[in-house]
């Protein structure tokens, strides 16, 4: 069977451990473009009519939530949306033409949302897919972290992202709605901050704080939240050692 066929019928994993009455509203995905779960469909469509190309909400690339063990990952990094990277003069993203390429990262994807892992949870951090936009975006915040290609795979145990809104856009807009699955990643959050995971916000504060009220003053934040590398120079030297102190566990 398909990885789309799958996922389709739930048959990749079985609902996420300490999810309680909370159900991954991921598993009713369609297998196919526009990517966009059912009760979204109505907020997204009327969004788009009215937005600018940069603000719009591109359906053509798998939704990305979340990346990375949620449950267990000792870090958890904030951002805001995942981005679309559209080449000058073209209409459809990298990142479709990227799964087209690796076949595989489509199906890394697809586990993904229903928290179904392999050697690298954090799939971005692949080797495999070194000349994606992902691995390329990611391997660089963790640049003073990696001395040697053992350390992509360390790195990917221990960290994942939760994004604010789950949809690709060039740019982030807000819909100024909550959807449903936001409230899934906003339990996510709520479920690390109870096993005291350490929380790296790295865009969004306004949002995240106004979503989640658990989050509080429960994390900390770059200096440069424009280029959010996890380095010394951006973090206090405390900060930063206790990030190298849950990396090298693992």
């Amino acid at each position: 069977m398909s990885p789309e066929k799958l996922f389709r019928y739930g048959a990749l994993h079985p609902e996420p451990p300490e999810s309680g009455v909370v159900m991954n509203p991921w598993k009713k995905l369609p297998k196919k473009a526009p990517f966009v779960l059912e009760n979204d469909k109505k907020e997204i469509f009327q969004y788009n009519l009215k937005a600018k190309f940069e603000h719009k909400i591109n359906l053509d690339t798998l939704p990305i939530p979340y990346v990375g063990d949620v449950f267990h990952a000792k870090i958890v990094l904030l951002q805001l949306n995942p981005g679309s990277d559209f080449p000058p003069g073209f209409s459809k993203p990298n990142e479709s033409i990227e799964c087209v390429t690796f076949p595989s990262l489509k199906e890394d994807k697809l586990k993904n949302l229903l928290h179904t892992y392999g050697k690298f949870p954090f799939y971005k951090l692949n080797p495999d897919y070194r000349i994606t936009g992902g691995f390329r975006y990611w391997s660089r915040l963790f640049a003073t972290l990696i001395k040697n290609e053992k350390d992509y795979k360390k790195i990917a145990k221990n960290i994942c992202c939760i994004e604010f809104f789950p949809y690709h856009s060039k740019n982030f807009r807000s819909l100024h709605t909550i959807l449903e699955p936001q409230r899934y990643s906003f339990y996510l959050l709520e479920k690390a901050i109870e096993r005291k995971a350490m929380i790296i916000l790295l865009r969004g504060e306004k949002e995240w704080r106004s979503a989640v009220k658990k989050l509080g003053r429960n994390y900390f934040k770059p200096r440069s939240t424009r280029n959010p590398i996890l380095s010394e120079r951006n973090f206090s030297k405390q900060q930063f050692q206790k990030i190298q102190s849950l990396l090298r566990n693992k």
